[in-house]
């Protein structure tokens, strides 16, 4: 104290005046620790630090022009259970002559860029009329409070969905942190694709970059945003590098069904040209008709034309038979009897006809549809006369004003 001047209490004292405001009096708005500092080289009194304080904390002056308070602790919005449930929007631009609204989902951290050029409140309905029509209407939007989030175009749409609406405090761009760090990260992507490709093929970029983003499992929740809302991987070209798992595994199982199933493997066993029965399904018909392959349809699949009906019926394999040659057909014999018979004639589907004791061939009527025996023991008597095609059961014709009446 021996270097200061000691100020006494009073009305109108030196200590009152010291604090008044004139150019030529001490000043208040270097803060508290210099006004103090100051203070304590000149002068003391009793509780000079609490009252300098005081002066300090009332100083019209100082507090028009004091910096931001410190800021508060961190409260992050909770984090939603469902997929697609709140949604973040914010808009990027102008960057190269175009904007760019920017959504990422608060579950899945899904991302979705739109470029645009405009910012109206009818750009945005349209574009979130096509994010919505894929992945569904959210249940929240936050934005923040640019003109075309707060019209009332934009608030009516959202009402009309059932969407509700939040916006954080002007000019605090962390209440919509997530938008924020989503525009951050597109704006950095854009920028660094400017210097690889065209500036026409900035889109380009701009897609391929979300493809990879939303593959790329996220640092928050550890897994990839197309694997938290689609529950599945997004196929691109690096998937090239290594052959699916799944394949393997399916073959496997179907080539596990084909040797359960069984049968006889016929992929090679019908070419064009083929004589062959083909399963007839008409009614009233005989079950089986006679026809030759004409094309090939597929491993188990032919088209067989049947002459006598001049049709083509597409069939399976297993409907079809090979129409064996009579002059190559072995004889049967009924057992017990040591006669042979006629093999089962495909069009009457009826059992085998015995030749009897007699061995002489049965001779054919001119209404039977059946040919002199082949198999008979002796042979006929005669050179046997050729027909120019085969002969054939007629069939009278069935016409529906008969059958009606």
């Amino acid at each position: 104290l021996m270097d200061r001047f000691v100020l006494g209490i009073g009305k109108g004292s030196i200590r009152d005046r010291l604090f008044e405001e004139d150019p030529t009096k001490m000043t208040l708005d270097m803060g508290v620790g210099k006004t103090k500092a100051l203070a304590r080289s000149y002068v003391w009194w009793p509780k000079l630090d609490a009252e300098i304080e005081t002066k300090v904390a009332s100083c019209a002056n100082c507090n028009a022009h004091k910096d931001n308070p410190e800021k508060t602790s961190l409260i992050p919005w909770e984090w939603p259970q469902r997929p697609w449930s709140r949604l973040h929007l914010d808009y990027l631009g102008p960057f190269m002559n175009r904007y760019f609204l920017v959504l990422i989902d608060s579950h899945s951290k899904w991302l979705e860029a739109f470029p645009t050029t405009t910012m109206t409140a009818a750009a945005t309905i349209s574009l979130l009329r096509q994010t919505f029509a894929r992945f569904g209407l959210p249940e929240l939007i936050v934005t923040d409070n640019y003109s075309a989030f707060v019209s009332d175009e934009f608030q009516d749409f959202l009402a009309q969905n059932g969407v509700k609406f939040k916006s954080g405090a002007p000019f605090s761009p962390k209440t919509n942190g997530a938008a924020e760090n989503a525009v951050r990260t597109v704006k950095r992507a854009l920028k660094a694709a400017v210097h690889d490709v065209a500036p026409e093929k900035i889109d380009v970029a701009l897609q391929r970059f979300l493809l990879d983003y939303r593959n790329t499992p996220h640092s928050t929740t550890g897994v990839s945003p197309a694997q938290a809302l689609m529950s599945r991987h997004l196929r691109n070209r690096l998937d090239l590098l290594q052959p699916p798992a799944a394949s393997f595994r399916v073959e496997n199982q179907q080539l596990k069904q084909i040797r359960n199933y069984g049968g006889k493997d016929v992929a090679k066993a019908y070419e064009i040209g083929d004589c062959v029965w083909a399963k007839n399904y008409r009614k009233g018909e005989d079950t089986w008709e006679k026809g030759s392959v004409v094309e090939i349809k597929g491993p188990r699949r032919i088209l067989v034309h049947i002459p006598r009906l001049n049709l083509d019926w597409i069939r399976h394999v297993d409907q079809v038979r090979r129409l064996v040659d009579k002059d190559k057909q072995p004889d049967v014999s009924v057992p017990g009897s040591g006669l042979p018979t006629v093999p089962d004639n495909p069009y009457s589907g009826g059992p085998p006809v015995s030749l009897g004791k007699s061995p002489t061939p049965a001779r054919p009527t001119p209404t039977s549809p059946r040919t002199p025996e082949r198999n008979s023991p002796t042979k006929p008597q005669g050179p046997t006369p050729k027909t120019s095609r085969p002969t054939r059961r007629c069939k009278p014709v069935r016409r529906l004003i008969e059958e009606m009446s």
